[in-house]
C-alpha cells in the first residue's frame, strides 16, 4: 500500500484551491482596474464578468486533474513526491538528507481543515516541491511521525 493510499489527500483540497486562486485573481483584477481609463474600464469589466463566470470552472477542472495526478510514497530509504498537470515535477528525497519535517496551514487550509506536511533538505528543489498539501490533521500528524522516524533511523 502506497503512502497516498494510506494517507490520502482530502477532496476538499480541490475546492479550497479553486476558491483561493479565484479570489487571488479577483484581487489582481481589482488592482489592474485602478490603473485604467474609463474606456478601457468598460472593456475590462466585460472581460472580468466572463472571467468571474468561467475562470473558477477552469481552475476547478485543473485542480481536479492536479489532485488526480498527485502522488507520494515511501521507497524504503527515499520519499518520492510527484505532482503537476501539464508539467509533471518529481522529487526523490533520501531520508538521510532530510533536515526538517513540519506541518502548517494557510488561511484557506484553516477554513477547510486541511494541513500541509513540509519535508525540507538543503536543496532548492526541496523548498519548492517537497510538501504534501491537503491532508487531514490525523494524516498530517502520522506522516510527520513516519518521516521523523525514518530520519532518526538512519
Amino acid at each position: 500500500m502506497t503512502l497516498i493510499e494510506k494517507f490520502p489527500l482530502e477532496k476538499k483540497k480541490i475546492t479550497k484551491k479553486t476558491i483561493d486562486i479565484s479570489i487571488s485573481t479577483l484581487f489582481i483584477g481589482v488592482f489592474l482596474l485602478s490603473w485604467m481609463t474609463l474606456t478601457s474600464i468598460m472593456s475590462f469589466l466585460t472581460i472580468a464578468l466572463a472571467s468571474i463566470i468561467f475562470l473558477p470552472i477552469i481552475i476547478y477542472f485543473y485542480q481536479k486533474k492536479y489532485y488526480q495526478s498527485y502522488f507520494y510514497d515511501d521507497l524504503g530509504k527515499n520519499l518520492i513526491i510527484r505532482k503537476g498537470v501539464f508539467s509533471i515535477e518529481e522529487i526523490t528525497l533520501p531520508y538521510s538528507k532530510i533536515q526538517d519535517v513540519y506541518v502548517d496551514q494557510d488561511l484557506f487550509d484553516r477554513l477547510f481543515s486541511l494541513y500541509d506536511v513540509h519535508v525540507s533538505s538543503a536543496t532548492m528543489a526541496s523548498a519548492r516541491l517537497s510538501h504534501i498539501d491537503g491532508v487531514s490533521k490525523k494524516s498530517a500528524d502520522e506522516l510527520r511521525e513516519l518521516f521523523l522516524n525514518k530520519i532518526h533511523a538512519k
